[in-house]
């Protein structure tokens, strides 16, 4: 496959819900020698005694960015604010135009049950309008 053509790995964004997951992704990813990355971190739009304070998910967000760096250091990284994860992250696949959204899963701590509730995920998988890849880790 040309560099070029690289179907749905053309452009992955790549939703990150920390250092682990961003870790796991982007190691799982490795493996498919993705074109454009965009790291992504959607902040929650909540209040109330359940809202995580925005100085701590921009930190969170830019830990994340790192590690997705030491894999991929020309990915590109985006926060982004939205009541919604689901639609957060479809946006942001829009706006970069890319051609896929990836994550991997690690197990109970991994990104679908931190990031992906059954319902965040299911969104993702009805709603997107590209591929949706969930990728296979060595755990």
């Amino acid at each position: 496959m040309s560099k070029g053509d690289r179907g749905v790995f053309r452009h992955v964004l790549v939703p990150v819900n920390g250092v682990d997951d961003a870790h796991a992704t982007m190691e799982a990813l490795d493996r498919y020698d993705p074109g454009e990355i965009t790291v992504t971190y959607v902040i929650k739009r909540t209040s109330g005694p359940e809202a995580v304070p925005l100085s701590s998910s921009e930190e969170i967000a830019r830990e994340s960015f790192e590690v997705a760096r030491e894999h991929a250091p020309g990915a590109d990284s985006r926060i982004v604010e939205h009541e919604d994860t689901a639609e957060g992250i479809i946006e942001a696949a829009e706006k970069t135009d890319a051609s896929s959204i990836a994550f991997a899963t690690r197990g109970r701590d991994g990104i679908l049950s931190k990031l992906f509730s059954a319902n965040v995920s299911e969104k993702l998988v009805d709603t997107a309008d590209r591929p949706v890849l969930v990728l296979p880790t060595e755990d």
